[in-house]
């Protein structure tokens, strides 16, 4: 099995652990990547995708839940810096991205019903969505994450959302295995599994 790595760290790898103890004779083989892999040729029977799916007619689909994004601050940054009423407003602010390399990092929108990319100043670019959240926390600027990874710091006041109007549309968060494989048992009770823990996502 595959699956992103922090997204299954947290939300799935729980489900599946329990699990494999309610269903011993049920071997699971766990793998954590952010690469998009070739179930066939990698011989996996089961991986999670976010985002549009292109293609994949040898692939059965189950749709698990949706992954919204938030931008969100740190209090004191935005009593500093204030808070953008606008899209448009990022360009005075500093932003904590994904590092990409080479690549500008641009944020996504929904204004006037159209998805706007909205290239933002980074000033601290990590190649991890923990240690980006974390930085937020921080006060080094505002972030725009999946929901999800922000909600305890966002529940408990450490992050403050902003531009919640133009929060663009949530992507599509899928189970994929190879249609050779059908419906075993083995694998039903592993995607129902993966439902169960992303029906409340």
């Amino acid at each position: 099995m595959s699956l992103p790595e922090l997204l299954g760290r947290r939300i799935a790898a729980p489900s599946l652990i329990a699990l494999a103890v309610d269903y011993p004779k049920l071997e699971l083989d766990i793998a954590f990547t952010n690469r998009l892999v070739d179930l066939v040729e990698e011989n996996i029977d089961l991986c999670v995708r976010v985002g549009e799916l292109a293609g994949g007619g040898d692939l059965m689909v189950r749709k698990l839940g949706q992954q919204r994004l938030t931008v969100c601050g740190a209090p004191d940054y935005l009593a500093r810096h204030g808070t953008p009423s606008r899209p448009s407003g990022l360009a005075a602010h500093l932003c904590v991205t994904q590092s990409r390399g080479p690549v500008a990092e641009s944020w996504r929108f929904t204004e006037s019903g159209q998805t706007r990319h909205i290239n933002v100043r980074s000033t601290l670019s990590i190649a991890d969505h923990a240690l980006m959240a974390d930085a937020a926390c921080r006060g080094h600027g505002l972030v725009q994450l999946p929901g999800w990874i922000v909600a305890d710091a966002i529940a408990d006041g450490r992050l403050a959302p902003v531009l919640e109007a133009y929060a663009p549309t949530p992507l599509p968060v899928y189970a994929l295995w190879p249609h050779r494989l059908g419906t075993t048992p083995r694998l039903r009770i592993a995607v129902d599994a993966l439902v169960d823990c992303f029906r409340d996502f």
